[in-house]
């Protein structure tokens, strides 16, 4: 995923949000998904179901981020443990917030990422310390989630953090610190969008975006993007629902009246 990243390629996602079943990603690279996010920042996931998410992941080759709750060293530590492709980090506002992700996410000597080697990010079989520390700083995908006016201003400087791989705009705070809460087509919104995307293109770094809104999601591929998280398997599910009922009451129209009558 990171090399797909790196040569700007289109990576569409989608984000798991409430469901904690393992195959819930199997089902998801089924339908044509080319990465999940694993929401811990909102979702109620403890690390059981999140380490049998994310081995189930590795099992099938089915690259899995995670949204972490913020920059918690114990944290980030459990989850690169656990196989994780990387991170989606939020509210990365500063140079200062950049550093320490990237401090508590990578070896030295790029960070300070703690080792214990015999685990499942090794698949329990180490090689050589140094050897792995090098691999694992290459490997590990970090992800800057850019949500408020604040980290706009101050995206070019976040993307030039060594570390970083690309920039993620989460649209709905983002929005909402703008004044204009999940209105994501306003010509000010769509330039913030810009600017963190030549903000990071500028470094040689790319940028994408969360969001299940397709004709943002275009918006953001015209402008220079190729990496997006699309919506959620939650949102699927009850898109799902509605469709059904819809469906069947649109085509039981003529019948509604007698199916609504009391039995006898």
């Amino acid at each position: 995923m990171k090399k797909e990243i790196e040569n700007g390629n289109t990576m569409l996602g989608t984000m798991i949000s409430e469901f904690g079943s393992p195959n819930i990603v199997r089902i998801l690279k089924t339908g044509g998904y080319e990465f999940v996010i694993i929401d811990c920042e909102h979702g109620p996931f403890d690390f059981t179901q999140l380490s049998g998410m994310v081995a189930l992941a590795n099992a099938i080759h089915m690259p899995v981020l995670v949204r972490v709750p913020g920059i918690d060293r114990g944290f980030i530590t459990k989850v690169l443990d656990m196989g994780a492709d990387g991170l989606l980090a939020p509210m990365i506002n500063t140079v200062e917030d950049a550093c320490n992700l990237v401090e508590c996410a990578k070896y030295l000597p790029l960070g300070k990422r703690g080792a214990s080697t015999t685990r499942a990010h090794t698949n329990y079989l180490p090689p050589k310390l140094d050897e792995y520390m090098e691999e694992a700083n290459k490997r590990t995908i970090i992800l800057a989630q850019i949500e408020t006016c604040e980290a706009v201003e101050n995206a070019e400087k976040i993307a030039a953090v060594s570390g970083v791989d690309a920039l993620v705009i989460g649209p709905t705070d983002l929005s909402a610190d703008m004044g204009r809460p999940g209105d994501l087509h306003t010509p000010e919104f769509l330039s913030n969008a810009k600017r963190v995307t030549d903000a990071a293109l500028s470094q040689g770094k790319r940028c994408g975006t969360v969001a299940s809104n397709v004709e943002y999601l275009h918006k953001c591929q015209e402008m220079g993007m190729n990496l997006f998280c699309m919506g959620s398997e939650l949102g699927m599910l009850l898109n799902g629902a509605k469709n059904n009922v819809n469906k069947f009451y649109k085509k039981e129209e003529g019948c509604l009246e007698k199916v609504q009558q009391p039995l006898e």
